[in-house]
């Protein structure tokens, strides 16, 4: 459970730079801060209010997490009032069923499935994290290790977009799988014209959301720019380090 001090320490240091950017989203975010985060602390909506969740099927909040059961259950944002091409994506979840196929975690869809982009469990392997995407345009097979993680155990899954289509997987703040380029382009999602997905995938052949997460989602972060492995390891020993003082990462 996340603790009041970490939450605080958290929001604080990055809640006005959060406002600046979403209302200048025009402009090219040179430090890192991300364009929208969702704690779920109260409700579905991004921590500024700007971007509104809805819960869907039995989705739940609490405790400071989305509650999710594997059965058509997710949140849907409302559309996302900024641009995203180079991406990074970043997802604090607990799995519940380490055995569980094909499951969306987060995904960056148009509102009819195309394009997207997703954070997947058990896609091209079992019990691995990897990419998604419409007709598997931008996936590839990553060969990350299977997932051992503790029961109950927050594991930290990152996904990064570059500029030149370069799709990277991070674990824990360290490289998972291999990073690759398909050639085929990133994704220019234009402002109002998306919407992310949380807890699960979609499905664009039937225009609906499918293969629904069985877990729980402690947050969710979009920076609209790549960002380095050193700045993932970093961001990832000072989440912890927030959450845990004194416990090393």
């Amino acid at each position: 459970m996340k603790t009041k001090l970490h939450k605080n320490v958290y929001i604080s240091t990055i809640i006005s730079s959060i406002i600046l950017v979403v209302g200048c989203s025009q402009k090219n975010n040179t430090e890192n801060v991300p364009v929208a985060i969702w704690t779920f602390d109260k409700n579905g909506d991004d921590t500024t209010g700007t971007v509104k969740g809805e819960l869907v099927g039995n989705a739940k909040i609490a405790n400071g997490k989305l509650t999710l059961d594997g059965a058509d259950s997710f949140l849907k944002t409302g559309p996302m009032p900024f641009s995203l091409r180079e991406k990074t994506i970043v997802v604090r979840c607990v799995n519940k069923n380490k055995d569980q196929r094909n499951a969306g975690v987060v995904a960056v869809t148009g509102f009819n499935g195309v394009p997207n982009d997703t954070i997947g469990y058990g896609i091209e392997a079992p019990k691995t994290w990897g990419p998604g995407s419409e007709w598997a345009f931008r996936s590839a097979q990553i060969k990350g290790e299977e997932e051992n993680a503790k029961d109950g155990e927050i594991v930290e899954i990152v996904a990064t977009y570059a500029k030149d289509g370069e799709i990277a997987f991070y674990r824990n703040g360290k490289p998972y799988g291999t990073r690759y380029n398909n050639d085929s382009p990133t994704q220019d999602y234009r402002p109002d014209r998306y919407m992310l997905l949380i807890g699960s995938g979609i499905d664009h052949r039937i225009q609906k959301a499918s293969g629904s997460f069985n877990g729980e989602i402690d947050e969710v972060t979009v920076y609209d720019k790549t960002l380095s492995p050193g700045e993932i390891e970093k961001n990832y020993v000072s989440k912890v380090s927030s959450a845990n003082p004194h416990q090393n990462p």
